[in-house]
């Protein structure tokens, strides 16, 4: 290999600047990619127990890469979306409190009499 080929640009890089003297008008998201509910949409989930994502219009992303490689499940993906686009930020909310139970604790106290 020689050293042109090592200094080629990243993938990504090539996919968002056609021309190297425009610089793309771009917002970066990461996340976990999932369906949506909503028709020419995609999530992005923020995090792995899915309790806020993102609502991205298909149409408005330039390019997805995901990061880490594919045998690892939890490997995130780097969304790029067109600046000024519509993207809802959602966060889901327990609709009932959650039930805990008190965790007693066994102690071996002598009483005295």
């Amino acid at each position: 290999m020689d050293s042109v080929e090592r200094l080629a640009p990243e993938g990504f890089i090539k996919a968002l600047r056609v021309n190297p003297d425009d610089l793309p008008d771009l917002d970066v998201f990461s996340g976990y990619l999932g369906e949506s509910g909503r028709e020419g949409y995609v999530r992005l989930y923020r995090n792995p127990a899915l309790s806020a994502f993102l609502e991205i219009p298909v149409a408005e992303i330039k390019h997805t890469e995901r990061l880490g490689s594919t045998a690892d499940r939890l490997s995130s993906t780097v969304v790029w979306v067109r600046a000024g686009a519509q993207v809802d930020v959602v966060t889901v909310r327990p609709t009932a409190p959650r039930r805990t139970t008190p965790i007693r604790r066994r102690t071996n106290r002598q009483t005295r009499r």
